[in-house]
C-alpha cells in the first residue's frame, strides 16, 4: 500500500461519548387464560388485582434486541363462604426493539405497571391482561476521532491545524445485587389458633443510595405485611418493616458518581407459629428481595469540528455527533393522603379496615420555577369489612389519590431536559370516617433528568495534493477580519499555524485555546499575515 494511503486518527487516543438509541418508551402486554384448580376456592368477588413486574432478561438475536420478562398477578377476593382467599398466577411479556448496525449497547429496563385488568367467565375461570409500559434505554458509545487519508508521513501530519470544541457526555453503569434473604418475626396479639394466612407480600423501600468505589451502597426497608383470617373471626393485616443494606457491585462506580437505587420483593413467604395455652403466636417473614443501582458520571471528549493544512488543500466531510449528559438525579419517599365519599364507593356499611394496596401512575414530569416537579395519580383499594347483617362481609372501596411532587431535582437553566422516573407506591393505611374512606400512602420516586446535544464534527478528511499550497515567500498580507471571522478562520484562509499569526500580531497564547470563537479577534482591526 503505498504511504499517501495510509489511514491515521488525529489524535492516538480515541475519545468516546454516550448516547441513548432508544429514548421512548415501549408498550406490551402480558395476558392469559386461567382455570382455577378444584382446591382452590371458587372467586365469588374480587376485591383487589395487584399486578408486578419482575425484570426483563435481554438477549441480541440477530439485528434486534430482544427483552421477556414476567408479570405476577395476585389475585384477592370473597370466596364463596364469603371468606378472604387469594391467588397468585403468572402472564409472560415480550418486546423488542431495532439496533445499529455497528457497534455494541449496553441496555437498562425499567418497566411499570400502566393498566391491568381480569375478567371472570365463571367461579374459577378469569382472564387477565396487563399493559407494560418498559422504559429501555440502549446505551452505546461511540467514538469520535476522525479519519485522514492521504497523509502518511509525519511532516503531512504535521501541517495540519485542527479545531476542537469541548463535549460533556454522561457515563452510566447498572448493577443488580442480585436475590438476597430478609427474615423477621412478628409477635401477635392472639394465640392465633386456628389462624390461616391467606397472602403475604409488601414492597422494598431505599432510603439512601451511595456510590463508592466498584459498586453503590443501598440501604432501607422491605414493607411486608400478611392478611390473617382467625376462625369465627374477620380477616386482618399484620405489617413489618426489616432493615436491609446491600452493595450493588458496579465497577465503573466511585465517590464522584451520582447513583439512584430502587428494588422488588421476588418472593414473600410466612410461616404461622400458633401459642400454646396462653402464649400469644407469632408470624415469620422470609422474603426474597433485589436492589437494582444506576451509578451516572461525567466523561469530557473533545470532537474535532473542522481541519485544514497549511501545505495542501483538504477536502473535508461532516456528520453529526449525539451525546447524551447527566442534568441530575435524586431520590425521596413522600407522603400523600386522598379520600372518597363513602357513598361513590357503595360502602356506606363499612366496619373496620383489613387492608390497602394499590399502584402508582405518573402523568408527568416537568420543569416549575426551576425543579422538576413529578405529577400522577395513586390508584388504591381498601379491602374492609361490612356490618355483621350484611350477606357478604367483604367490601372493596377504590381511592384514587392525586399528586404533585415538587422534587430537589433543578436542571440548569436553559437545558432541555427529559426525565426518567421510577415511582412506586410503598405501602397505603386506610381508615373509615363518617362520610368517606381515606387512604394515607407511602410513595418511593427516584428521578434522573439528561439531554442530548448535537454537533457536527469531522468524520473525515483527505488533501487534494494536486493543490499543494504555494509559499512564495517574503510576501505580507493584511487583513481586516469579517464580523463572521476567527482565528481559526483566517488561519485556514491562507494556510498559516494560528501560532504564527498569533505571535507576529502580540495575540499572546491564551487566544489559542478560544480560536474558533469570535471573541478570539476582539479588539483586533487588522492582522498581518507573512507567508
Amino acid at each position: 500500500m503505498r504511504e499517501e494511503f495510509k489511514e491515521n486518527a488525529i489524535e492516538p487516543k480515541r475519545e468516546t461519548v454516550m448516547h441513548d438509541i432508544c429514548p421512548e418508551p415501549i408498550v406490551c402486554e402480558a395476558a392469559g387464560e386461567y382455570t382455577l384448580p378444584d382446591y382452590r376456592p371458587e372467586i365469588r368477588k374480587i376485591l383487589h388485582l395487584r399486578a408486578t413486574v419482575m425484570p426483563a432478561g435481554h438477549y441480541q438475536n440477530g439485528g434486534r434486541a430482544e427483552f421477556a420478562g414476567t408479570v405476577q398477578h395476585t389475585i384477592l377476593y370473597a370466596d364463596g363462604e364469603g371468606k378472604l382467599a387469594a391467588v397468585t398466577l403468572d402472564a409472560d411479556y415480550d418486546f423488542s426493539h431495532p439496533l445499529p448496525e455497528e457497534g455494541e449497547y449496553t441496555p437498562t429496563v425499567d418497566s411499570m405497571v400502566e393498566n391491568t385488568t381480569c375478567r371472570l367467565s365463571g367461579p374459577r375461570k378469569l382472564s387477565l391482561r396487563t399493559r407494560v409500559r418498559n422504559l429501555v434505554h440502549l446505551w452505546q458509545e461511540e467514538e469520535v476521532a476522525p479519519v485522514i487519508r492521504g497523509m502518511g508521513s509525519e511532516k503531512d501530519l504535521s501541517s495540519l491545524e485542527k479545531q476542537s470544541e469541548r463535549m460533556e457526555s454522561m457515563t452510566q453503569a447498572c448493577g443488580s445485587s442480585g436475590a438476597f434473604t430478609l427474615t423477621s418475626t412478628v409477635h401477635l396479639d392472639s394465640p392465633a389458633v386456628g389462624a390461616e394466612a391467606v397472602w403475604a407480600g409488601g414492597s422494598l423501600l431505599i432510603s439512601e443510595c451511595r456510590a463508592q468505589e466498584g459498586g453503590c451502597l443501598c440501604r432501607g426497608h422491605a414493607w411486608v405485611r400478611c392478611l390473617l383470617h382467625e376462625e369465627g373471626g374477620l380477616p386482618y393485616a399484620v405489617r413489618e418493616k426489616i432493615p436491609f443494606e446491600q452493595l450493588v457491585p458496579i465497577a465503573e462506580a466511585n465517590e464522584r458518581s451520582s447513583c439512584i437505587g430502587y428494588g422488588r420483593l421476588l418472593a414473600a413467604e410466612v410461616e404461622l407459629l400458633p401459642g400454646e395455652g396462653e402464649e400469644n403466636g407469632s408470624l415469620v417473614f422470609t422474603v426474597s428481595a433485589e436492589v437494582d443501582a444506576c451509578a451516572t458520571g461525567t466523561q469530557i471528549c473533545n470532537p474535532v469540528s473542522d481541519l485544514y493544512s497549511t501545505d495542501y488543500e483538504m477536502s473535508c466531510h461532516y456528520r453529526p455527533l449525539t451525546a447524551t449528559r447527566s442534568l441530575g438525579a435524586v431520590m425521596g419517599n413522600y407522603t400523600v393522603s386522598g379520600s372518597r365519599a363513602r357513598s361513590e364507593c357503595d360502602c356506606e356499611n363499612a366496619a373496620t379496615v383489613v387492608d390497602a394496596d394499590g399502584r402508582m401512575e405518573i402523568h408527568s414530569v416537568q420543569v416549575e420555577r426551576g425543579r422538576a416537579v413529578v405529577c400522577g395519580k395513586l390508584l388504591t383499594v381498601a379491602i374492609l369489612t361490612a356490618a355483621e347483617e350484611e350477606a357478604m362481609p367483604l367490601l372493596s372501596a377504590e381511592v384514587a389519590v392525586p399528586f404533585r411532587i415538587e422534587t430537589e431535582l433543578r436542571p440548569a437553566p436553559g437545558t432541555q431536559p427529559r426525565f426518567d422516573c421510577h415511582g412506586e407506591l410503598i405501602s397505603a393505611r386506610a381508615r373509615i370516617e363518617q362520610n368517606a374512606i381515606t387512604v394515607d400512602c407511602e410513595i418511593a420516586l427516584a428521578l434522573s433528568a439528561y439531554e442530548d446535544e448535537t454537533r457536527q464534527v469531522l468524520a473525515e478528511a483527505e488533501p487534494d495534493r494536486s493543490l499543494p499550497v504555494e509559499h512564495r515567500g517574503n510576501r505580507v498580507y493584511v487583513v481586516y477580519p469579517r464580523e463572521e471571522d476567527t482565528l481559526f478562520s483566517v488561519a485556514a484562509r491562507y494556510h498559516k499555524s494560528r501560532a504564527a499569526i498569533a505571535a507576529q500580531n502580540g495575540l499572546g497564547e491564551g487566544v489559542l485555546a478560544v480560536s474558533h470563537m469570535p471573541a478570539s479577534l476582539d479588539g483586533v482591526h487588522h492582522l498581518l499575515i507573512e507567508d
